[in-house]
């Protein structure tokens, strides 16, 4: 059964290991972000993967595991697991409900200037509403409603990753659930 595994890439290779697997028709996901930087006294921007190392496939764990442990440019692949609390039950590979990354990925397919990636450290702290974008171009995005830098924005999350803060929209177009 297909579904989301974030992984792990050592050594910051996602890029090489998402063109293979864009090239092989298996779906990833790498979120990211513009970064400003200096190149010959002008300030340049480029888009750069949001969290270093950080991988999202959509298939089956068979799969995977195959490409693996059969080609050069997915060796660098590491599942993440999920640590059992309970002593007698085992930890399991981690998965993403595929709803859940969906929402994250349309959020981000838009316009990268209208959103700013944070890491699940910087998204602690109190929800105020789940709420569903009804209008423009975020619509059909789920998210939260959360003060970010001492204003409300509305977040789309994945919990224990990070999530994407959306700049702007309009009360209008925010329907809480």
């Amino acid at each position: 059964m297909k579904q989301w595994f974030p992984m792990r890439v050592t050594y910051s290779r996602q890029m090489n290991v998402k063109a293979y697997l864009d090239e092989h028709d298996i779906r990833s996901f790498v979120p990211m972000q513009y970064t400003n930087y200096v190149e010959n006294k002008r300030v340049k921007r480029k888009l750069v993967p949001a969290v270093n190392n950080l991988i999202f496939i959509f298939s089956d764990q068979k799969t995977i595991t195959r490409l693996k442990q059969q080609t050069v440019e997915c060796e660098p692949l590491r599942y993440m697991i999920q640590r059992s609390v309970v002593s007698d039950k085992p930890d399991t590979i981690m998965t993403v409900p595929t709803r859940q990354m969906e929402n994250f990925i349309h959020a981000t397919e838009v316009n990268m200037d209208e959103v700013v990636y944070l890491s699940a450290d910087d998204l602690k702290g109190k929800v105020n509403a789940h709420v569903t974008i009804t209008s423009g171009p975020f619509e059909g995005v789920e998210g939260v409603v959360r003060r970010v830098k001492g204003n409300k924005h509305v977040v789309v999350e994945l919990e224990g990753f990070g999530g994407y803060v959306i700049n702007f929209i309009p009360n209008a177009f925010i329907l809480k659930k």
